[in-house]
Order: C-alpha cells, then structure tokens, then sequence
C-alpha cells in the first residue's frame, strides 16, 4: 500500500483475507483505492496481513488480519475495510506494522503498541498472547522520534538518536550482543 499524491491509500496485491481495504477479497495486480478512507491520509504501514494509514488529524485506521489483534479494534475479527484503532490517545505522529502487530508514535513522543505479544514485541514488560487495543511501551512515555516494526520485534529511535530495541532476539535483531528475547 502507499499514500498516492492526492493523499488517499491505494493497495494492490494478495486480498484474500482484506489486506487490500477494498471490500473485496480478491487480488489486484495494480493500485486500487481502499475503501472509506477520505483524501486526507498522510502515512500508511502494512504487515504481513493487515495494512494502516494514519489521516492528518492523527487518526489511525487499519483493515485486514486481525487473529493477534493487530487492527487495534478491540477485537479478532479480519475486517475488509478500514476501522478504527481503539482506545489510541489523540495525536498520531507515525505508525509502523510488524508481522502481527502494530505500533505508533503520539505528539510528545510516547510510544503504543497492539497485536501479536508472543515475543514480546508490544513492549509491555512482559509477553503475552496478544492485545486487540494499544498499551503503552513501557519506559517509552516521551522522546520517541520514530519506530520500526519488524517480524516479531520493534525498535524505536530516540530524539537524541539513540535506539532502543525489545521482543524476538533469535538472529539477535535486538542488537544488545544477545540472543534473549526482551519484552522491554
């Protein structure tokens, strides 16, 4: 997926369980516009099954696999067009989507992250099947400039440039000269 020019969310690709936002369950071979979302997008993350875009009033909206609760929603249920990420403070600065979960970065720099927790990737301190509407990083309540989903671990980038990394650590992706999984 990407935010076009005209600032709306085009997905194109594998929809067979509604990653595209179309409605539709079907696969496209070109950019197609996803479903309710209006001209006023300004990012967009996608995982391995499910897809987000924040609007620029700092909303975020996602659509598509929702086993681990990685739409934010407050449920499991996949969702073929985009719906509301629950209980997110106001203010979305940036979001990022990992395999199975999803993060975002607030005005002030606080850190939220929801969906798959097996490895500790939500950052909650310790891990857990999973959370279907964002919680707090733990120690991350301000200065986080930007963050980066991956597979089944997030790091984020400080304003002062520093970088922190937590959740699977088994290529040591955290890059503390470990292989523990971090759940903070």
């Amino acid at each position: 997926c990407l935010v076009a020019a005209d600032h709306r969310v085009r997905c194109w690709g594998d929809g067979r369980i509604g990653q595209l936002g179309d409605d539709v369950v079907y696969q496209f071979a070109s950019p197609t516009p996803v479903t309710g979302l209006d001209a006023d997008m300004v990012d967009n993350a996608s995982g391995a099954g499910h897809s987000c875009a924040l609007s620029n009033t700092g909303e975020v909206r996602c659509w598509g696999s929702n086993v681990w609760g990685q739409l934010g929603d407050g449920t499991l249920e996949n969702r073929t067009t985009p719906v509301a990420v629950n209980g997110l403070p106001s203010g979305v600065l940036t979001v990022t989507a990992g395999a199975l979960h999803t993060c975002a970065v607030l005005n002030g720099g606080a850190a939220y992250c929801w969906g798959n927790d097996s490895s500790g990737q939500l950052g909650g301190g310790n891990s857990g099947a999973w959370r279907t509407t964002p919680s707090p990083v733990l120690g991350l309540e301000s200065n986080v400039a930007d963050l980066y989903a991956g597979y089944a671990h997030t790091c984020a980038r400080m304003t002062d440039n520093s970088v922190y990394c937590w959740g699977d650590n088994q290529g040591g992706q955290l890059g503390d000269g470990t292989y523990e999984y971090r759940s903070s």
